[in-house]
This record gives structure tokens, sequence and C-alpha cells, in this order.
């Protein structure tokens, strides 16, 4: 189990790294007037585990801070990501979701 969470921590570790150079490289592309990455995309790599990356992007290079509806989607996934973790790391609350997962896909997590 241990060298599971060291796992995770590096997936998630990657999907920010990538989700910030993502970002950084949809800013300079706006800068040039190059082809953009699409607000779908953003928000699906910040989705899958890229929220605090692309967070840090959003504040640290100014990019989309303001615009609307992406600024409040972002920090709801951002939320989401938050309230996941905190359920997980209660150990009463991780088990019930892990007996529910197991118990609605058929299989143990």
């Amino acid at each position: 189990e241990h060298e599971l969470g060291k796992r995770r921590l590096r997936q998630l570790l990657l999907a920010n790294l990538a989700s910030f150079l993502i970002y950084a490289w949809d800013k300079l592309c706006s800068i040039r007037g190059w082809w953009r990455i699409s607000e779908n995309t953003l928000l699906l790599l910040a989705f899958v585990g890229g929220s605090l990356g692309a967070i840090a992007a959003q504040q640290g290079l100014r990019h989309k801070s303001y615009k609307e509806p992406f600024r409040s989607q972002l920090w709801m996934i951002a939320g989401l990501h938050v309230i996941v973790a905190v359920v997980m790391a209660v150990p009463i609350s991780r088990e019930a979701v892990l007996t529910w997962l197991s118990a609605e896909f058929g299989r143990s997590f």
C-alpha cells in the first residue's frame, strides 16, 4: 500500500506539472496569436488530477483568471479534489467510500 501511495503521488505531481506547462503553452499561444488549446481540454487536464497546476498557472501567469465560466469551473474542480482528498484522508469515510465502490463495481478498491 505504501508503494501504491508513492505511485499515486508521483502521478499527481506529473499531472500537475503537465497541467501547468500546458496552461503556460496556451498563454504563450494567446500572446503570439497562435493556435490555442480548447478550454474543455484545459478543464479536463485539471479534472484528471492537474487542478493545482492549473490554478498555479492561472494565478501565476494571469491566464484565464477572469474568464467566466472557465474560472468558476476550474475552482469547482479544485473544490471537488479537496473534498475527495479529505474524504480519502479520514479512515472511516475512506473505508465507506471504498466499500461502496466495491459493491457498485463488483471488485475491490
